[in-house]
């Protein structure tokens, strides 16, 4: 099997009239790229690490023009995504294992960004969000369980998206982009190296689109419009010697269309692209993320302690008789309102040997606290009714563990 590719190879290059053994040198001569990955909590690389894993860096990313959720899982095997029509609650389902439809389900593929676990809460709890994939160094996907290293979240596998820190080049860059329905967007980074020690990262980024595919049936106003606009401040602290500090601090402010613009009679094709809305159907979230990790190396073992801070507040509203398609009198003008209050501490603690050595080992301890507030309520004409589910938990979790190289 490993001669045929050589052999079709030999073929084409005796037809085109090259030396095969010129062009063997001068393959010989490219080194092989480095692909690292820290599915074990360490840098290392890829064909080192015996798990089901890829990579994709920035190149990559640029390249294929992935640039969201639904463009990496495309990319991604034994991956798919379950749209649920809003953008907020598409979820990533990896080898098979996805998540219950139940009001404050956590996502069996475990969402990570930058090491931290990113998911958790109702509105947009269970999936990556613009800002996550905002000035991206690399995405690493490992496929299988994963809950060892990543926790009980991580049973189909784990997604960790890794943002570009702040480094002593100083630097500049502008996108620009447009589309269809007056769609815009725009990312600003900069830069920049403030002494020999501390170094800054800030961006921008800002997109919008004034809809259209999906109008209202009497006014003809476009019903799937939306707006994303967020920022990200980035420092670097490098004193020299063995401490090294990295803090990410971001936030973004979204609107876009809820569930009901999605949903149509299937009985009924020419309702595809038109809806008859007594009320509105929208999204809305205020979300902002801090991320600090610091990294000590003691001569052997280094100690690394990662800390996360992140609070979401997101509502939706739909037209009750047309989110749900039903045509009974009595739900007409009977609309649905649900808010969502998310705040997640984290707090990670692992010392791990020193890399290059023939006994690898890692231990370390883990803290998550989610408290959440999950609101819905239904106005109509004829009554109101309110739930409301409340979260709260914390998680510990030790780990250890030893690897014994062959040789040993």
């Amino acid at each position: 099997m490993k001669l045929l590719p050589t052999r079709l190879t030999a073929i084409a290059l005796a037809a085109a009239g090259i030396p095969i053994e010129f062009a063997l040198a001068q393959d010989a001569e490219k080194p092989l790229e480095k692909v690292v990955i820290t599915a074990r909590k360490r840098s290392e690389p890829l064909q080192e690490v015996p798990v089901a894993a890829k990579t994709f860096s920035a190149q990559t990313l640029a390249d294929e023009n992935i640039v969201d959720q639904k463009s990496l899982v495309a990319r991604t095997a034994s991956a798919s995504t379950v749209e649920q029509g809003a953008s907020f609650a598409s979820e990533v389902v990896l080898r098979g294992a996805g998540v219950g439809r139940a009001v404050n389900a956590e996502t069996s593929t475990g969402l990570y960004r930058n090491g931290a676990y990113a998911a958790g809460g109702n509105i947009g709890g269970r999936a990556f969000n613009k800002m996550d994939f905002f000035d991206v160094q690399r995405v690493e996907v490992m496929r299988g369980p994963q809950a060892a290293l990543y926790g009980r979240g991580a049973v189909g596998g784990a997604m960790n998206i890794i943002n570009n820190r702040p480094s002593a080049v100083a630097s500049r860059a502008l996108t620009l982009t447009g589309g269809p329905y007056d769609s815009f967007g725009m990312e600003a980074i900069i830069n920049q190296p403030i002494s020999d020690a501390v170094n800054i990262r800030a961006g921008l980024k800002t997109s919008s689109s004034k809809g259209g595919a999906v109008r209202d049936v009497t006014t003809s106003e476009a019903l799937d419009s939306d707006r994303f606009d967020g920022a990200r401040v980035s420092m670097e602290i490098n004193p020299g010697g063995s401490f090294n500090y990295n803090l990410m601090v971001d936030g973004f402010s979204e609107s876009g269309p809820s569930f009901g613009v999605f949903q149509y009679e299937l009985a009924k094709p020419e309702t595809r692209f038109t809806r008859n809305y007594n009320s509105p159907a929208r999204f809305g979230r205020n979300e902002w993320t801090a991320i600090g990790e610091g990294v000590w190396d003691l001569g052997g073992p280094t100690v690394v302690a990662l800390t996360q801070l992140k609070r979401r507040k997101a509502s939706t509203s739909d037209d009750f008789d047309r989110f749900n398609v039903v045509s009974n009198a009595n739900l007409q003008r009977w609309q649905r309102l649900s808010d969502d209050d998310m705040e997640r501490f984290g707090q990670e603690l692992r010392i791990q040997g020193k890399d290059g050595q023939r006994l690898q080992w890692l231990a370390g301890a883990e803290y998550l606290r989610l408290k959440d507030r999950f609101t819905v309520d239904l106005n109509g004409a004829i009554a109101r009714a309110r739930q409301q589910l409340n979260k709260y938990y914390g998680v510990r979790r030790y780990i250890y563990r030893h690897v014994w190289p062959v040789g040993l």
